[in-house]
């Protein structure tokens, strides 16, 4: 089963007199990385988050904000620093003295500086961690819902692609008995054309097509790109991450494309090229979503 690397997971915890919320956004990467944002008091989580992500998740950039709320605003959670305050205001004074300044040193004054009034946590860390795994664990549920929805999404657009691939395929092997006769028909016309009266000499003729077929062959190219699209679909099937495996795939079955165009003496089978390449484009730009 495919699981796409761009989704998005939410998981809250609601009581009545705290709110907890967390956010996950998985977005596109060829590793594995996380962007933890936490409030400085929570901080020293961040490596246990990092450690249920990395159990969940094989690769994708993946965002965790965190949001906690207090339902019930207590009193005792503000605090004043009186200490810093005095200090403040008597340098204040020594400052006014020594310059002979009128100004007044007013409430609003003393109450904007910094870190007079903080606001401090009473949670129970054990507590509040043992919330947060929970949470944590509904938003990973999500976010994984998700990530199997568009998964499962870009899993029929391949179907859709290999399908249309193997008919391109099929086309060429058509083809393919064709092409010789018709090359071997060409230059026989071309040689009576230009020399009508000289006798043209079959066995070298004959090696000449030998030499085009030879160099024209494209039997290899077809089996190993059939074998490919064999794979790939056996690939889809599994549970781990194949994200890089169908990736390395397309890069092997984009090189057969590329070899049989170069080999092809054909504008048909050319043509064919043309669009199974053009199919496989779409295919490269999908797997890079893949995990």
């Amino acid at each position: 089963m495919l699981k796409s690397m761009t989704a998005y997971g939410r998981g809250e915890s609601k009581g009545d007199d705290k709110q907890i919320v967390i956010e996950l956004k998985s977005l596109n990467h060829r590793f594995r990385d996380f962007l933890i944002r936490l409030p400085q008091n929570y901080s020293h989580f961040e490596s246990k988050i990092k450690e249920l992500l990395s159990k969940r998740f094989a690769r994708g950039r993946i965002e965790f904000t965190i949001r906690k709320e207090n339902l019930r605003e207590s009193e005792n959670n503000f605090c004043l620093n009186l200490n810093f305050l005095r200090r403040y205001y008597r340098m204040a004074e020594e400052i006014k003295k020594e310059f002979n300044l009128k100004e007044t040193i007013s409430l609003n004054m003393l109450l904007g500086l910094k870190d007079v009034v903080s606001y401090q946590e009473e949670d129970n860390f054990k507590e509040i961690w043992e919330e947060i795994q929970v949470v944590l664990e509904k938003s990973m549920d999500a976010l994984e819902k998700m990530r199997r929805v568009e998964g499962k999404n870009i899993q029929s657009e391949f179907l859709k692609n290999l399908k249309i691939i193997s008919a391109l395929i099929k086309n060429i092997e058509k083809r393919m008995p064709l092409i010789i006769k018709l090359y071997q028909a060409r230059l026989d016309q071309r040689i009576k054309d230009f020399i009508n009266s000289v006798k043209i000499d079959e066995s070298r003729l004959a090696q000449e097509i030998a030499y085009i077929s030879e160099r024209s062959d494209i039997s290899e190219e077809l089996v190993r790109l059939k074998s490919h699209i064999k794979q790939f679909g056996a690939l889809q099937k599994e549970e781990d991450p194949v994200g890089r495996k169908l990736e390395f795939l397309l890069q092997e079955m984009n090189r057969e494309a590329n070899t049989i165009g170069s080999k092809s003496i054909d504008a048909y089978i050319s043509q064919q090229v043309v669009e199974l390449k053009s199919e496989l484009e779409k295919m490269r730009e999908q797997v890079q979503n893949i995990e």
